[in-house]
């Protein structure tokens, strides 16, 4: 096996499309019908791109170095090592494994679940480790040689926490936090709370008003937002690839004035819908738990009823207090590892 380092900061683009050459030797166009592709997108690239569709387009992270492993000049994986952003101080770590994303590309484009047995004892958890922790000592040592005191990983990576006790590192930041109820057939809405207008998002969407709700609301961190700006947000978030059998859910929740005072992205699919942000501006809590309360009925008075709801939350107490004053707890955490450099 052979690591190279590079700080070229797109290279992950050039990866990406091999990943899915490799995935479709005989050619991506061909290898599905011609109704699965996504309107509007061509090639690898433009399905590459619908399938991750659910990420902030507000600001990729700042590649300072990326790692790329292959064996006889095959791609087996890259790390990359991203510069400090939000609550993070430290550079963070992330990684790809090429055979087990070609699996779940794959799978996901046939509608089938692929699963992979990376238990420690499996020959390919063992070599998916292996691989893992080559790439990241790459860029630990790179990290270290530019003079930073620590790296950090999120808990959430592929045998994150087995290279957390290997390398010595500790629990660090708590980036978000994934407040729901499982099953919701078992949830059962608090009888003291407000009642409140709640609509699905309208065709034509009051863009105007969306945007003005982002910028009070600093969606994703961001200060400024255009009506241009939620249009591609929304359409980031919400246009899915049909072969991902999934469906948007947006719902607002109006003030006296008939305006937007909190806004629900959800995708649902399988039984599960994720909120990944909940945009709104500081209303009462109380007005924010009905709403969430407005969002579980809506769900749950769906044809194919949903089962499971996870809304996530990034250092943000009204929502936090909204969720629990709704009935809802703590389901998952996304919290990092820290490797201190400073003391090696």
């Amino acid at each position: 096996m052979k690591i190279e380092v590079s700080t070229e900061p797109h290279l992950a683009d050039a990866l990406e499309e091999e990943l899915w050459a490799a995935a479709f030797p005989e050619g991506t166009e061909d290898a599905l019908h011609e109704d699965d592709l996504v309107e509007g997108t061509a090639g690898i690239a433009g399905i590459a791109g619908a399938v991750g569709a659910a990420c902030d387009l507000a600001s990729r992270p700042r590649v300072l170095a990326t790692a790329v492993a292959r064996r006889d000049g095959v791609l087996l994986g890259w790390a990359e090592l991203h510069a400090p952003r939000g609550r993070q101080p430290r550079p963070t770590l992330t990684w790809r494994l090429a055979a087990r994303e070609i699996n779940e590309i794959r799978g996901c484009l046939a509608g089938e679940d692929v699963e992979r047995d990376s238990t420690e004892d499996s020959a390919e958890g063992t070599e998916e480790f292996a691989l893992v922790r080559a790439l990241v000592d790459r860029l630990v040592a790179h990290a270290r040689e530019s003079g930073c005191d620590g790296v950090a990983w999120d808990a959430s990576e592929v045998h994150a926490d087995r290279l957390a006790e290997t390398h010595g590192a500790v629990p660090g930041v708590e980036h978000s936090r994934y407040w729901g109820a499982t099953p919701l057939d078992d949830w059962t809405p608090p009888h003291d709370l407000p009642v409140v207008r709640a609509r699905h998002m309208p065709d034509p969407a009051p863009y105007a008003d969306y945007a003005a709700l982002y910028r009070a609301g600093s969606v994703h961190g961001r200060p400024q937002w255009t009506e241009e700006d939620v249009r591609r947000q929304l359409d980031l978030d919400l246009d899915l690839p049909p072969e991902l059998d999934a469906e948007s859910v947006v719902l607002d929740v109006l003030d006296e004035s008939g305006r937007p005072l909190i806004q629900f992205p959800a995708i649902v699919a399988d039984g599960y819908a994720s909120v990944g942000y909940v945009a709104h501006h500081r209303p009462h809590p109380d007005v924010l738990a009905a709403g969430i309360v407005s969002l579980i009925s809506t769900l749950r008075a769906r044809e194919t009823p949903v089962s499971t709801l996870a809304i996530r939350e990034e250092d943000d107490p009204v929502l936090a207090s909204a969720a629990e004053r709704a009935g809802l707890r703590v389901v998952h955490r996304d919290i990092d590892h820290h490797l201190d450099l400073a003391r090696e």
